[in-house]
């Protein structure tokens, strides 16, 4: 198959005199389009890459440079691949913003900037219940958006609906009550990091056992395929910049953190919310 960027030179070298000369920039600003119909479905395919690739190139990011776009992303690509978010991120704040959170059902978090910038990514769950995994050039990878830590512990996401936790949640939320902890937030299925260190001393041995189980659980979850960590550190909600309160933060934002395959021992139990437990893995 033909590469998006070379597509894309050898129809700019069929273009006449006359186009060249145009102004493009003040004809995009004229025509401007506020969204990209692409179907969650279409992301599931390569068949018409290049045409996502040069619609989200023209009408978001005009100015991208197509060399940025790399053929798969690897450990040893993924330098590249940040360096073109960083430049999304810092050049086309907003419209990095919509290309993050692609409005399609069943798109996460970086899966559509991924498939833009990585031409033989696409998206393997789109559409599909309980899966965000990506298919690039034959590996599966997990894509997690995870809050990363000053000392690299990547936190905050959720595991897959298939992970049979309920059990577990039940016997720590009830070690919650016993010890008459106050619950906040959104009910009574919530045990933050702080609660966690007062049951663990109260009750070390069945939270021994417990969180054994859900590590040996979550593991196996994640090391499935390969995990790829996204940054989702948000821009506080008392920020100056008050267009970016709530999304990503402009320095670090969407930076890829981690792709590969994890250890037991870098998984551990972060915290309960809304009844679901939520691993912190250690970079």
């Amino acid at each position: 198959m033909e590469s998006f960027k070379t597509h894309y030179m050898r129809l700019d070298e069929m273009a006449t005199e006359l186009l060249k000369d145009l102004n493009r920039e003040y004809i995009r600003k004229a025509m401007a389009i506020k969204s990209i119909n692409i179907k969650a479905k279409d992301f599931g395919t390569l068949q018409y890459k290049r045409e996502i690739q040069y619609m989200i190139a023209q009408h978001w990011f005009p100015k991208f440079p197509l060399g940025m776009i790399q053929e798969k992303l690897t450990p040893a690509s993924q330098d590249v691949v940040n360096k073109a978010i960083k430049y999304l991120r810092e050049n086309y704040y907003n419209t990095f913003m919509q290309l993050w959170n692609f409005p399609a059902s069943g798109i996460g978090p970086g899966e559509a900037m991924i498939y833009f910038l990585v031409n033989k990514a696409m998206v393997g769950g789109g559409g599909s219940a309980g899966i965000d995994i990506m298919i690039l050039d034959g590996d599966k990878y997990e894509l997690k958006a995870a809050t990363i830590s000053k000392d690299r512990v990547a936190a905050g996401f959720r595991l897959g609906g298939t992970v049979k936790v309920s059990d577990m949640v039940q016997q720590v939320v009830q070690f919650k009550k016993s010890l008459g902890l106050k619950f906040g937030g959104t009910g009574e299925e919530e045990v933050n990091k702080t609660d966690l260190i007062q049951i663990r001393k109260k009750y070390p041995s069945e939270m021994r056992t417990i969180e054994f189980d859900f590590v040996d659980k979550a593991h196996k979850y994640l090391s499935k395929n390969k995990l790829l960590l996204f940054n989702n550190n948000k821009v506080g909600t008392t920020a100056k910049d008050e267009d970016a309160r709530g999304n990503l933060r402009r320095d670090v934002g969407g930076n890829i953190e981690f792709i590969g395959t994890i250890k037991k021992n870098q998984v551990k139990l972060g915290q309960i919310t809304q009844g679901k437990p939520k691993p912190e893995v250690k970079l």
